[in-house]
């Protein structure tokens, strides 16, 4: 394997047992029945809102509060679309490679030695350096999740290079 970062059209087929073999994900906040829920009643208080002002002779202030629950479930579907994307970092004693899953479009893949890979803790991220490049994981986790990331990370390379 080369001691630098490569990009590969494909990950490395999975051969032997792998010492670490970790998917990042993002933390969702509502499961997708919460979230039904959230919308639901969210446009039953507007309907209620909406009934007192129509009632009233305010018939434009329908429009603004249709226009508020739609808003509302676009961004709520944003964020679960967002939810989906994923990073995957897998160790094994010939290969460390990391695949990213974005949310919409083609996954990356990299690949390098475990022997030439260093893992520098950052604010933002876990950059994982080989040679003059390097990746950076971990940006969408909680800085207590990285740093544990991290130091897992730590380990299983050295144990591969024992």
């Amino acid at each position: 394997m080369t001691p630098r970062w490569e990009q590969v059209s494909e990950p490395p087929p999975e051969g032997a047992a792998a010492t670490m073999d970790a998917t990042l994900t993002p933390h969702r906040s509502l499961t997708t029945r919460a979230l039904l829920l959230v919308i639901c009643a969210f446009s039953a208080m507007n309907v209620a809102i909406a009934t007192f002002w129509a009632l009233h002779g305010a018939w434009p202030v329908l429009g603004f509060l249709v226009l508020d629950v739609a808003l509302l479930t676009w961004a709520f579907n944003m964020n679960n679309r967002d939810g989906r994307m994923f990073e995957r970092v897998r160790v094994e004693a010939a290969c460390l490679s990391v695949t990213r899953q974005p949310a919409r479009g083609q996954a990356a893949h990299w690949v390098v030695g475990p022997a030439w890979a260093r893992v520098e803790r950052r604010a933002t991220a876990v950059r994982i350096a080989a040679g003059d490049r390097a990746v950076h994981v971990g940006a969408f986790l909680s800085p207590e999740e990285r740093e544990a990331f991290a130091t897992a990370l730590s380990r299983a390379l050295l144990k591969v290079r024992r």
